[in-house]
């Protein structure tokens, strides 16, 4: 479904799982979108990438236990944000391909 345009990508939704279900998967659908946009863009791009940096960064010293607890803190704050980003993506994806995955 993932090569159709939106009209078209819209009817096999409802035409796959009828009205009810099919408007929950759109409406998720729309209400994801705009945060994934966000994150492909060059700005997201930029964000991801000093996040994971980041992490990689404090686990390193957490490894060679050489961290502290504003380490372990900042290391559980960019985990629980990355957690979210990956499950909205998750879900992003998971409604283009209408459920399936």
């Amino acid at each position: 479904m993932a090569n159709l345009n939106n009209i078209e990508l819209v009817k096999a939704i409802l035409s796959k799982y009828g009205h009810r279900k099919g408007n929950r998967i759109i409406a998720e659908f729309s209400r994801q979108s705009k945060f994934v946009d966000a994150l492909a863009s060059d700005v997201g791009q930029l964000l991801l990438k000093d996040s994971i940096d980041k992490m990689d960064s404090i686990l390193t010293k957490i490894i060679n236990e050489e961290a502290d607890e504003r380490d372990r803190a900042e290391y559980r704050v960019l985990k629980s944000i990355l957690d979210v980003w990956c499950h909205r993506v998750d879900t992003y994806t998971k409604t283009l391909n209408g459920g399936n995955e």
